[in-house]
């Protein structure tokens, strides 16, 4: 005979699967959203670009991405290079 996929060894964890609430919030379910001030908050915007340079966006966004091993954005490099762009021009910050 096959065992069962589900193996509950023990009375504990029989017991734990029988009280289970699913809508129960537990801590490592809970989702500290990152404190952002009014002026920072993303927004969408719907742009046209050059083929080229959306190519570009993503071959960098993913180049960054497998260097530093954490997910490096289209947007994050927009922000960067807007960044960038304010600085070159004196452009003061709000």
């Amino acid at each position: 005979m096959k065992t069962k996929p589900v193996q509950l060894a023990t009375d504990a964890k029989l017991e734990e699967f029988r009280n289970h609430n699913p809508e129960e919030v537990t801590k490592e379910q809970v989702i500290v959203p990152p404190k952002v001030s009014g002026r920072d908050a993303r927004i969408s915007k719907t742009v046209r670009m050059r083929l080229r340079f959306g190519e570009m966006l993503r071959d960098e966004a993913y180049k960054r991405t497998a260097q530093s091993g954490e997910k490096v954005s289209e947007a994050d490099l927009i922000d960067e290079a807007l960044n960038e762009w304010r600085k070159k021009h004196k452009i003061p910050a709000d």
